[in-house]
């Protein structure tokens, strides 16, 4: 997580959606969060947050899926821990 945060390839838009989806983590380790609670939670509009995850797939490989009418989003480099 502490490399995710120094990268200084994501801008801060980027990093404050990926907490808010590390902190949204349930058990067995994906996140499931509409985009609206992604905005509400990060302050961000709706099309701003859709962007940035967009964004993050391509920058740091994020897994996500679409799940009944919300999508679900994995960290592929906690699979290895």
């Amino acid at each position: 997580m502490t490399v995710l945060f120094q990268a200084k390839s994501l801008n801060t838009s980027e990093k404050i959606v990926a907490l808010a989806l590390i902190h949204l983590v349930n058990e067995k380790g994906w996140s499931s969060a509409s985009m609206r609670e992604l905005g509400d939670l990060c302050r961000l509009h709706k099309k701003t947050v859709k962007y940035v995850v967009r964004s993050l797939e391509e920058k740091i490989d994020l897994n996500y899926e679409r799940s009944g009418r919300c999508y679900r989003y994995r960290f592929p480099q906690w699979d290895v821990l």
